[in-house]
């Protein structure tokens, strides 16, 4: 059945998979449009990103191998392209009931029940984090890659593993990793995802943006 062009136009997710396995989540392609990406290859070059504190980026040399930036709370996003994109598009009714449907079933996304976190991520090489779930005041990550340059593998996206007793992990999906694509999905028992380390060229790094949409009052609480 074709969606009608109106509602088309109220959805930030058009192109899209969705995925059973290991759990609930879904894919999704053409994300962003030409200018959008060009706005948001303006912020990554901006310098407010800072080294993210996570013991898994962590160096022998006490750096780390991710930076990040909370994008929401920069001069630069206020009454930016990208603010509107997700006010007018992915935060819409009908774009958080298409997320409710395509995520586990006790997701129900509403206009008035989460705090959503918009962060830019840049990995260096040897960046990874071991298989985790997410903490549990987050109830669903989007994220989207960026490729700008065209010079990255496509074996460095995020993977998507099966727990078993013993605290072992069953590799069960590699996201490739390839501009202007993404995933999403709801935070729950199951969803136990991470990155292997990152083996990329030399002076390039691995973007991306997150999507995180918390338990209302509970972000960085």
């Amino acid at each position: 059945m074709k969606l009608n062009m109106f509602f088309l136009n109220s959805l930030a997710i058009k192109k899209y998979e969705a995925h059973q396995e290991p759990f609930k989540h879904f894919t999704f392609k053409k994300f962003f449009s030409p200018s959008l990406l060009k706005e948001i290859d303006f912020f990554f070059n901006q310098n407010y990103f800072i080294p993210l504190p996570h013991p898994d980026a962590l160096q022998e040399d006490g750096t780390s191998s991710r930076e990040y930036v909370i994008l929401s709370e920069q001069k630069e996003f206020s009454g930016s392209e990208l603010e509107k994109f997700i006010k007018d598009k992915l935060t819409t009714p009908k774009n958080l009931g298409l997320i409710n449907k395509l995520c586990d079933p006790s997701v129900n996304l509403a206009q008035d029940n989460y705090d959503l976190c918009t962060i830019l991520y840049k990995d260096q090489n040897d960046y990874f984090i071991k298989p985790h779930r997410d903490s549990t005041d987050k109830i669903v990550t989007m994220m989207v890659y960026f490729d700008f340059e065209k010079n990255l593998p496509t074996n460095i996206g995020t993977e998507f593993y099966k727990g078993h007793k013993g605290g072992t992990f069953e590799l069960i999906r590699r996201n490739d990793f390839i501009h202007n694509t993404g995933f999403g999905f709801a935070r729950s028992e199951k969803s136990w995802h991470g990155v292997s380390p990152v083996v990329i060229p030399k002076g390039t790094t691995r973007k991306s943006i997150a999507f995180t949409f918390f338990k209302k009052g509970e972000f960085l609480n």
